[in-house]
């Protein structure tokens, strides 16, 4: 059951001062601050139950970068040398190239990358796979990965928004390739690959 004072302040005009009581020709008058955050003891919220303001919103959050995430995929066999770059297929149709890939809407930057893929057995001295991220055709982001045989093989890496290199502008392509360690090659066949990115 709501009190007399809960059914008062419920009553109070919108306005910013608010008649509450009257005594003896005095008036006591409580300031109406509803809606305006401005007026608490802090405009910086520090606990987790602080009110935030508009401001601080627009100031801290509006520039939140926009995740974005691509899949490619690459069923059939690629085989994976040392002597160059071997680029995946997009959807096991479209081979990528330096300039074959993702064209970017807006600027950002690369934060992440995955993949699901199955190998076979080395052939030679071979030690090791790297997997590259290429921004119109530069090596921006290289990762090391697993490259014993077996199959539904994972691994993922990420980095920081901004990281150094890893931006690119409007219009710029995007894509994937492999490149092998040692000598000899190894054969990759249903891998799937998730870059994650971000534009603003």
């Amino acid at each position: 059951m709501a009190s007399k004072t809960d059914k008062l302040f419920k009553g109070m005009s919108t306005k910013k001062i608010a008649n509450v009581a009257s005594m003896g020709g005095e008036v006591l008058d409580l300031p109406n601050y509803s809606g305006d955050h401005s007026a608490g003891t802090t405009e910086t919220p520090t606990a987790d139950y602080h009110l935030t303001n508009k401001k601080y919103v627009d100031d801290n959050i509006g520039d939140v970068p926009f995740g974005q995430t691509a899949i490619m995929g690459h069923n059939r066999g690629l085989s994976i040398g040392v002597a160059s770059e071997t680029f995946p297929n997009i959807a096991d149709m479209v081979k990528m190239t330096d300039t074959k890939g993702i064209t970017m809407i807006s600027d950002g930057g690369i934060i992440g990358i995955s993949i699901n893929y199955n190998l076979g057995f080395p052939s030679g001295l071979f030690s090791g796979i790297n997997m590259k991220v290429k921004i119109n055709g530069s090596v921006v982001w290289t990762n090391p990965i697993n490259s014993t045989n077996g199959a539904d093989k994972e691994e993922h890496f990420s980095q920081s928004i901004g990281a150094v290199g890893s931006t690119f502008s409007a219009g710029d392509t995007v894509s994937v390739c492999f490149q092998g360690v040692g000598s000899g090659s190894i054969s990759m066949s249903k891998a799937i690959i998730c870059l994650q990115y971000y534009y603003g």
